[in-house]
């Protein structure tokens, strides 16, 4: 909190973030439009009170990894958190899941 007080950043306490992670392997435009998608799921849950403009999303990629067999030309991952804060219903939360599952 300090970081935005000094550098005037306007927050906010509802702010979702989206965190992809992926094998190196996973086309970039793809986890765009994942994130995209996301954002549009959590808009449309208007009870949530989710804004898209509040949303941060990021990716990151890992080159190193193992999904089952040793050969990575063979084998990706993908793996979507969702952080919300708690002051929103079970209900809600049950829907987000429920949408992005």
């Amino acid at each position: 909190m300090f970081a935005a007080s000094f550098f005037n950043i306007k927050t906010t306490p509802h702010m979702p973030h989206v965190i992809v992670e992926h094998s190196v392997n996973f086309p970039k435009n793809s986890v765009q439009k994942i994130q995209t998608e996301i954002q549009k799921i959590m808009t449309s849950i208007t009870e949530g009170n989710f804004d898209a403009d509040q949303c941060k999303c990021r990716s990151v990629s890992f080159d190193e990894y193992l999904v089952g067999l040793p050969n990575q030309e063979s084998s990706s991952f993908i793996h979507i958190s969702i952080k919300i804060l708690g002051g929103r219903s079970a209900e809600v939360r049950k829907k987000l899941a429920a949408k992005t599952t």
